[in-house]
């Protein structure tokens, strides 16, 4: 598979990330380990009560804006992006997302009266929460973002670079990806996720700008630990270590539910033990594999928290 990445600090994709995100609760268990917090969601909760009472939970119906964000070309910033979102009409936005349309994604129903609650939404959660994160997100992010590219730039294939920085994502050579936009999320850390829109995907990859490179081994240290203290999880490392296979195929294996699956994959993912391949299937959870060196990496953070 061959495809290009492009990687963004525009802190636009993660302002419109964090609304989407926020309309699409994790699980509890998830919310546990985010490294911005496991009361995030409460906190905003507490914030946008009215958004909550409005649209409940599980909404994906506002996901075609993290499409509109990358088509934004104006450097103009989010209170930019905001003017030019409010000012689109419904034919606008289908002109602007049609060559992204496929049986995996389409847009909402009733398009003109929900983006003109997009809009509104969208200019509250930037003036009573995300522009108060604006300075040091940007700060923090545009540093990485630049040593980013500077890897991608030396990079010997585009797959290997994005398994590396996402730490598992892989995407399926079924899906014909050309392009992925890429950038770096504070809100979804140490996770990272991905959405296909026919040829394009968009991902993001996991930074922890709350605490320092080495405070950050010793949490994926931690996070390893974690992994490691289940015999089922070590017997799901040791059925992926033979190639990829489904989250049916797993669940077989373990002979238990779906619920427990998540469970274990939860912990697997955040210590990033495992690969993840993309297949664009919404309905489906993709396919597993147990990443490679994954031993060499463990015995390398290993060494240098308790060396002399």
């Amino acid at each position: 598979m061959t495809y290009t990445i492009q990687i963004s600090a525009s802190p636009v994709h993660e302002f419109v990330f964090s609304f989407c995100f926020f309309m699409k609760p994790i699980s509890e268990k998830m919310k546990k380990e985010l490294s911005i917090g496991s009361n995030w969601y409460a906190d905003r909760e507490k914030q946008f009560p009215h958004i909550v009472e409005d649209e409940g939970y599980g909404s994906v119906q506002y996901e075609y804006a993290t499409i509109l964000a990358w088509l934004y070309s104006d450097d103009q910033g989010i209170e930019g992006f905001l003017r030019w979102f409010a000012s689109l009409t419904a034919g606008d936005i289908y002109l602007l997302t049609e060559p992204y349309m496929s049986d995996r994604f389409s847009l909402p129903k009733d398009l003109s009266k929900l983006h003109e609650r997009a809009a509104r939404y969208l200019s509250e959660w930037y003036k009573e929460y995300f522009h108060s994160l604006l300075g040091y997100y940007e700060s923090a992010i545009y540093e990485d973002v630049q040593k980013r590219i500077e890897e991608y730039e030396q990079a010997k294939d585009s797959e290997s670079f994005l398994e590396a920085i996402t730490g598992g994502l892989v995407m399926d050579s079924a899906l014909g990806i050309k392009e992925i936009k890429l950038f770096p999320t504070i809100h979804l850390s140490p996770f990272f996720t991905s959405q296909v829109y026919g040829s394009l995907a968009i991902a993001c990859y996991p930074i922890n700008v709350w605490k320092s490179p080495e405070e950050q081994e010793t949490d994926l240290l931690v996070n390893m630990g974690k992994a490691l203290a289940d015999e089922r999880r070590i017997s799901i490392l040791q059925f992926l270590s033979n190639g990829k296979k489904s989250f049916g195929d797993i669940a077989a294996m373990l002979g238990t539910t779906k619920g427990t699956i998540h469970h274990h994959l939860l912990f697997l993912n955040a210590a990033k033990m495992l690969r993840l391949y993309e297949t664009g299937d919404r309905n489906s959870y993709g396919y597993y594999e147990t990443r490679p060196l994954l031993a060499d990496k463990m015995q390398e953070l290993l060494q240098k928290k308790t060396r002399n």
